[in-house]
Formats: structure tokens, sequence, C-alpha cells
């Protein structure tokens, strides 16, 4: 082989290796955000499930969105209907007794509780109407990775406390 024959062979391979190593990387960055949007998808879903099974409504007073007089706005553990959650926040993620996990350091959840109507379900009502939306938004590293939301029903309600 003359040199020129193996300095072209370099190029060429180098050039391949060049390519290889981009197709990689874009792998393997697909699969962190691939994994961050499960993991707060997950995250979002299970605190959602533990807002969703509280009452529609204050059973003692209050009708108004957001936490009572009786309930501590930093003390998730004082929350006696879904509204209370309104503004929450929480970073780092707590399990459900209220402990902080300290694994999940960079991830943050919130809440915003809203009356709407059923035409219009991403329109904020300021009176009663019945339905509640509930929304919690996750976020990595001030990054936001899900928001799952869901409808409560006061009608429902009754049948469910």
């Amino acid at each position: 082989m003359t040199l020129i024959e193996v300095v072209l062979a370099m190029v060429v391979l180098g050039m391949l290796l060049g390519s290889v190593a981009q197709g990689v990387s874009l792998s393997i960055r697909m699969q962190r955000s691939t994994a961050e949007r499960v993991r707060g998808e997950l995250l979002a879903t299970d605190l959602l499930e533990l807002i969703i099974v509280l009452p529609y409504s204050d059973p003692d007073t209050g009708t108004d969105i957001g936490p009572d007089a009786m309930e501590l706005p930093g003390d998730r553990t004082t929350f006696d209907d879904i509204d209370d959650f309104d503004g929450w926040h929480e970073s780092p993620p707590q399990d459900a007794g209220g402990v902080v996990r300290e694994d999940l350091v960079g991830w943050a959840r919130t809440v915003a509780v809203e009356w709407v109507t059923l035409g219009a379900t991403d329109s904020a009502q300021v009176v009663e109407t019945g339905v509640k939306k509930v929304t919690v938004t996750v976020s990595y590293l001030d990054k936001k990775v899900a928001t799952i939301d869901r409808l409560r029903f006061r009608a429902a309600s009754a049948t469910m406390e």
C-alpha cells in the first residue's frame, strides 16, 4: 500500500467513527429523555392519585379553592379536600406519608386546582361549577417533564364520600 492509500483509509475510517459516535450520543440522549418523561409521569400520577381520592369540598367549612384556615399551606397532611392542594409545590417530591424523597433531588411537583365547565375544561371559572380540574406538573432541573390532569365532579363526590 502506498502512503496515500493509508491516509485515505484513515480519513474514511475517522469519518465513519465520527458518525457512529454521533449516533450513540443521540441514542443516549433519547434514552435519558424518555426515562425522565416516564419518571415524571409516574411522579405526577402518584400525587394525583393521592389528591383525587379526597372529598370534592371541605367537609368542615369553606368553599373557596385553596387551603382553609385549619390547613397549613406547607403541610399536606392537614389537607382534607382536593382544592387544598391548589398552589402546592414540593421539591424534592415527598412519598405518600409526606417524607421527602432524597433520591429525587432535582425533581419538583406543583399542583393547580380550578373550577371548570365540561364544555371548556381549559378555561378556569371564578365561581363553583360542580367540576374541579386538578393538574399536577412535574419538572426536572427546572424543565417541565410531565403534566397530568383529572376532572372531579361534585355529584360523584356524594357517592364517594
